[in-house]
This record gives structure tokens, C-alpha cells and sequence, in this order.
């Protein structure tokens, strides 16, 4: 195959042929546009550019930065300034059982102060089970621990000549979970009751009234 010979491009064109057409576009270029020395691309002059900056003035790994999970944890918080969400005291009453008809009365009144939690006080037939029933006692306890968990308040009362058991229990549950408790009654209720936590009253009607001045 005989190949068709390539016009010589270096050679101006007189003609008005394309090339020559062509040429001369170049030629006006040329004369308008200031020449530059034979350099390599890779030996021009570069803009000078800070290489802990970018484009978008950050330095180039702060995308990567903002994904990490340790750095969302450091970036600064704008401080919260709406005022905490408050609700009434939820309350465990916890006493002898011959007080569950004061609790009741105070869970039905529905004072409208602080919402009763416990419901030991409610089953009087729970209340009237012998202390030998092992399944009633394991299934009163049980509601005990899920109400006590409940509370953000446990008021337990106690006369002088009450021997205290189930009483005691709960208010160790309610300082495990650090809520107030707050005791009134005669009983002697022995050093535990200067812990931080625990507050004590006259009698209930100044438990009552501390209760309608606090909020959860």
C-alpha cells in the first residue's frame, strides 16, 4: 500500500489553501501574544500555594478530621440555654404495712403534687398474705425492686415502736440508686440518716409540702 505523503506544516503557506489559512491564524497569534522561552511544563513557575491551607482555607485533612468520631466529641458545643424539662416527683412510700391505708388514701386523693410509684400499699390481699408465703412474698418484692426503680423519691415513715425490715430494704435500694429519701416518724433511725440524700421531717404534712415545692 503506498501511504499518501503528510504536507509539511512547518513550511508557511502562501496559497489560499487551508494550511495556508491555517498559518496564518498563528502567525497573527503570535504577534499579539507575548512569546515565552521553551520550558518544560513541569519546570514553569508554580503559584505559590500554603500547603497547610486549601482551597476552602482548612487545612487538607479536615474532612477526615470532621468524620472522626473522637473529633465531633472535641469540637466546641454551644451551650444549651433552654431550661431543663421538670416533671412532678415520682414517690415510693415505704413504712409498716398497717400504714398501706394512709399511702392508698394519698395515691386515690391524687394530690395533684407528686405522681404515688409504689403498689404494695394497693393489693389488700397481698397485705393480709402470712409472711410464710414464699411465692406472694417473692412476687410482692419483685413489684417492690421495679417501683423503688421507678421513684425519684422515697418517703418512709416509722413510729418509735416500729420494728422496720422490708422499710429498711427499700431505702437501701433508693440510696443505691441515689434517690432523696426523706423520713419522718419517731423511729431512730440511726447515723445513715446524716448521708447526703437524706432529709428528715416533723411529721408527713412537712413531707408533703416539701414534695409540692420540688420537681423531678
Amino acid at each position: 500500500m503506498t501511504s499518501l505523503p503528510f504536507p509539511n506544516i512547518t513550511e508557511p503557506a502562501t496559497d489560499d489553501s487551508p494550511l495556508g489559512i491555517l498559518h496564518e491564524l498563528v502567525r497573527q497569534f503570535d504577534s499579539t501574544t507575548p512569546s515565552l522561552p521553551h520550558t518544560s511544563a513541569a519546570l514553569l513557575p508554580r503559584p505559590s500555594i500554603n500547603p497547610e491551607q486549601s482551597i476552602l482555607g482548612a487545612k487538607p485533612d479536615v474532612s477526615q478530621q470532621i468524620l472522626s468520631p473522637t473529633t465531633v466529641q472535641d469540637m466546641p458545643q454551644s451551650e444549651d440555654k433552654r431550661p431543663p424539662l421538670r416533671r412532678r416527683p415520682y414517690v415510693y412510700f415505704a413504712s409498716k404495712l398497717v400504714h398501706a391505708p394512709l399511702w392508698r388514701d394519698y395515691k386515690i386523693a391524687n394530690l395533684g403534687h407528686f405522681d404515688v410509684v409504689s403498689t404494695w400499699h394497693d393489693d389488700l390481699d397481698v397485705i393480709r398474705k402470712d409472711n410464710d408465703d414464699e411465692a406472694a412474698c417473692l412476687l410482692g418484692w419483685k413489684q417492690n425492686i421495679v417501683d423503688v426503680g421507678r421513684a425519684t423519691h422515697l418517703v418512709a415513715m416509722g413510729a418509735r415502736e416500729d420494728r422496720l425490715n422490708g422499710t429498711l430494704v427499700e431505702i437501701g435500694m433508693a440510696m443505691r440508686r441515689g434517690i432523696p429519701i426523706l423520713l419522718t416518724g419517731s423511729y431512730p433511725w440511726g447515723t445513715w440518716r446524716f448521708l447526703h440524700g437524706v432529709m428528715q421531717f416533723p411529721d408527713i404534712v412537712a413531707v408533703l409540702e416539701h414534695l409540692k415545692g420540688t420537681r423531678a
